[in-house]
């Protein structure tokens, strides 16, 4: 069973810059934050629907159906995406002529008016390696993600076992408690993504101040929230609020941060959009460590 979870965790890893890369060839420039937020906030709202259900079917049919079931869902859905994907609109036999033009036009405006500080000349194919991580732009990426990959990893690590030892939570109600905050990321990103295109469309303010925005906020509130849980005593109320509105916040890294490596380098989105995914998931492992180590031999 661990050998089967590294093996599915690793494959996983390709997911997202799969995704970047496929939204370089697909989304407009002025909708990039919604259509990325979509894909991304996809994860909390499975999440959201597949933990109750897990819970169901491990009652009724025992904890190996749970993963059948979860399985065979996988596996259909899989069959549709064969289907009806493609690597562009220009080989996608089922969007029409017109979609299929002003996605093209798009994407033509944007590689014929913006300037990439590291991409090179259009022709060029090779991957720009060195000033990739040269960039100021990709480290401001990396840190961003890092610091939110240390908030969502000791949230998930340690959430349920706090509610557990301080509150008395049993099993059950700490995984009901988890279904609220990723319905809440789901609730926020989506909105948040299209007030940032709007805002993007109508010139209202540039792409490089919203994403700041948007990146600022979903790191700063969640920070402010972790921290006020431990002075709310024994109010356990209090806490699952703040912990619900800490990580509703973090559905501002959809049109934030996780959006930039697609105004970056588009060509190149997914390659950056995966050095900065390691890079995180490398420094987010100290987070349950981190706090392990405080709640352990302080709190209890």
């Amino acid at each position: 069973m661990e050998n089967f979870n590294t093996i599915n965790t690793v494959n996983e890893a390709a997911i997202y810059p799969a995704m970047n890369y496929a939204w370089a060839k697909w989304a407009p420039p002025l909708e990039i934050s919604v259509l990325n937020s979509i894909s991304l906030s996809g994860m909390g709202f499975g999440l959201t629907l597949v933990n109750p259900l897990v819970g169901v079917i491990s009652d009724g049919l025992g904890w190996d159906a749970a993963f059948y079931v979860t399985g065979s869902m996988t596996l259909v859905w899989l069959v549709f995406f064969f289907i009806f994907t493609s690597d562009a609109p220009s080989n996608n036999r089922w969007i029409s002529k017109k979609e299929r033009r002003y996605i093209e036009k798009s994407i033509e405006n944007r590689e014929n008016n913006t300037h990439d500080e590291f991409q090179g000349p259009q022709e060029t194919t090779s991957i720009p390696w060195k000033a990739m991580l040269a960039s100021k732009r990709s480290w401001a990426l990396f840190i961003a993600h890092s610091a939110d990959a240390w908030f969502q990893y000791t949230f998930a690590a340690l959430m349920p076992t706090y509610m557990a030892e301080i509150y008395n939570f049993d099993t059950t109600q700490s995984g009901l408690l988890m279904i609220l905050p990723f319905l809440m990321q789901f609730l926020v990103s989506l909105p948040a993504s299209c007030i940032t295109d709007m805002l993007r469309k109508k010139r209202r303010i540039t792409t490089t101040q919203i994403r700041k925005i948007n990146t600022f906020l979903a790191l700063l509130v969640p920070a402010l929230c972790l921290s006020l849980t431990g002075y709310v005593g024994s109010n356990h109320r209090a806490v699952i609020a703040l912990f619900t509105c800490g990580y509703a916040f973090t559905g501002l890294t959809f049109p934030g941060y996780l959006s930039c490596p697609l105004d970056i380098a588009p060509r190149h989105s997914g390659i950056l959009f995966a050095i900065s995914n390691t890079i995180a998931n490398l420094v987010g492992f100290l987070g349950p460590f981190s706090a392990g180590y405080i709640i352990t031999d302080h709190v209890l």
